[in-house]
């Protein structure tokens, strides 16, 4: 098996919400980049969706390390990427563990 790599290059971001200047290291060929210098707590002044080049356009995943976020900080960023869905509860479970058939559907 081959194994692919690749240094590991820091783009600048377009400027945002953040205190540092942004940046991107690209950790993977194809899927991942990690994004620095973003604080995910505060409102960003750009939206991630306009962050059509570079690593982090290219990337299928985004790290962004260190971050101390509440629940409705995660909703807001990830709202910059596109409407939300309404959360649903799981079924209520019915009867006991006991009456279960077993099978896996």
């Amino acid at each position: 098996m081959d194994i692919v790599t690749q240094s590991r290059v820091q783009t600048p971001l377009p400027a945002t919400a953040a205190r540092s200047e942004p940046s991107v290291t690209k950790l993977h060929p194809i899927i991942g980049a990690q994004v620095h210098g973003v604080d995910l707590s505060k409102p960003l002044d750009e939206t991630p969706c306009g962050w059509s080049s570079g690593p982090q356009a290219e990337s299928t995943v985004l790290l962004f390390r260190n971050q101390t976020i509440t629940s409705e900080d995660q909703r807001r960023f990830a709202s910059y990427f596109g409407p939300l869905a309404e959360r649903l509860k799981p079924p209520e479970k019915s009867g006991s563990r006991s009456s279960r058939t077993g099978k896996m559907i």
